[in-house]
């Protein structure tokens, strides 16, 4: 049985996306994002953050309506929250779980996490590979102090941002056909005269 990330209206099954290319795919740019400051955290974040696809109730979903993915009518962030959570990876609950609406909070996120136990089962059910389930976690960087509590959440957050871009530019590349956008990387001296530009307005506002 295969399973699919992302449909294509009006056309074959044949030409959908593959969830198990998309999970590879969303991992090997999540990583090559964070490498720098969570090695291995990327690669984690990809492979869980659309468990939930694997729910028979999303598969029947998008069958029936293609656009059911972009509707979001069937919970399938919660799913990979709910892995991290059993795997002791607690950034990466906040940021699957917010990869499509924005970072929950936490009590929100405690109670979600809670009500929705079952959706887990429900992946498994389905078709979740369990060496998706079970990938390694790696340890958090030395450098990080999970006493600095600011600290922490500016590490989540960059996780978050490296998960969501790597999410969209897979996406948009299986609906551009295979198109790539054209990449354009300023340099830090660029990136730093903009930084300026911009504290100055404020300062002088």
């Amino acid at each position: 049985m295969h399973h699919y990330a992302h449909s294509l209206p009006g056309r074959p099954q044949e030409e959908w996306q593959l969830l198990d290319d998309h999970l590879a795919a969303v991992a090997d740019l999540a990583e090559k994002f964070s490498t720098a400051f969570a090695l291995g955290w990327g690669r984690l974040a990809g492979l869980w953050h659309d468990a939930g696809k694997y729910q028979s109730a999303f598969q029947s979903y998008i069958a029936s309506d293609p656009d059911a993915h972009v509707k979001g009518k069937v919970d399938h962030a919660t799913v990979g929250a709910l892995i991290a959570k059993a795997r002791q990876a607690s950034p990466l609950t906040f940021v699957i779980a917010g990869h499509h609406g924005g970072l929950p909070d936490a009590e929100d996120l405690r109670d979600r996490l809670g009500r929705k136990q079952s959706l887990l089962e429900g992946s498994r059910a389905g078709g979740l590979l369990r060496w998706i389930e079970e990938a390694p976690v790696p340890p958090p960087p030395s450098w990080l102090r999970t006493s600095d509590p600011l600290l922490f959440s500016l590490w989540t957050r960059f996780l978050f941002s490296a998960l969501v871009d790597a999410d969209f530019l897979d996406t948009e590349k299986f609906y551009e056909r295979g198109e790539e956008r054209e990449s354009i990387t300023p340099s830090l001296h660029d990136l730093k005269a903009r930084l300026d530009t911009f504290l100055n307005s404020k300062t002088q506002s």
